[in-house]
């Protein structure tokens, strides 16, 4: 079954917020854009050379967010070149669609993932997200990298976080409800919990499932859950 990307993140941020904190959820209308890709790219990033000696990072695009400058799969093609941009689909949890996305560096470990407002013709950039659990040499501008841990995350924020619980569908997702990270709305990231903690056996049990969980816990602080996914977004 094919699903809106916009209704499916609707969705799941709705279900997030009805667990974390009661937040109200928001429906965002999409505006329908012409199919022709504009003429004017002369803000964009043009250069196809992705560095060998660090093929991560895209030249002129410093962070995961210089990213949301691109407006359609057409001009990342044109930017990056045909062969580091692909397509492919994800799949929603508990089984409730799926949705089709375009891929950077597909099967790297700076592999990125775009999803679009316009799914038929790939216009109208939604959201950038990545996953994996090590530093790929991706950050966001407000310092946030995959594989980070929990107790950098605080230390940037500058008080707790709150999150969900691990090992199940909606696992990890972080609140910003205060602190420096409060205002980064269009930023979310996943948490996990390190392979090791998982091999300490029923050690950590406390921690998986449907619960809330705050990094001021000390079962959380000994655990040191880490980044795993990280996304930013035009909401």
């Amino acid at each position: 079954m094919k699903l809106n990307t916009i209704k499916l993140l609707t969705l799941v941020y709705f279900l997030f917020f009805l667990w974390s904190c009661g937040s109200e959820n928001e429906e965002n209308n999409t505006e329908t854009q012409e199919d022709t890709i504009s003429e004017n790219t002369e803000d964009k990033v043009t250069s196809k050379e992705i560095p060998t000696e660090n093929p991560n990072i895209i030249k002129n695009v410093q962070y995961l967010d210089d990213l949301l400058q691109y407006d359609s799969e057409a001009e990342l093609i044109e930017a990056l070149g045909k062969e580091n941009v692909t397509r492919g689909l994800e799949y929603a949890p508990e089984g409730l669609g799926e949705y089709p996305v375009t891929k950077i560096s597909e099967g790297t470990p700076a592999e990125i993932t775009i999803t679009w407002k316009d799914e038929e013709n790939f216009t109208e950039l939604s959201s950038i997200y990545m996953r994996g659990d090590t530093e790929n040499g991706w950050k966001t501008k407000s310092g946030l990298y995959l594989g980070m841990p929990v107790s950098e995350i605080v230390a940037l924020n500058g008080t707790d976080i709150t999150f969900s619980g691990f090992a199940w569908d909606y696992a990890g997702f972080v609140n910003f409800q205060e602190g420096n990270l409060a205002d980064e709305s269009n930023t979310f990231i996943r948490l996990d919990l390190p392979m090791e903690a998982y091999d300490e056996g029923e050690k950590y049990n406390e921690l998986l499932g449907d619960v809330p969980l705050s990094s001021d816990m000390q079962l959380v602080q000994e655990a040191e859950p880490i980044i795993v996914e990280l996304g930013v977004g035009n909401l």
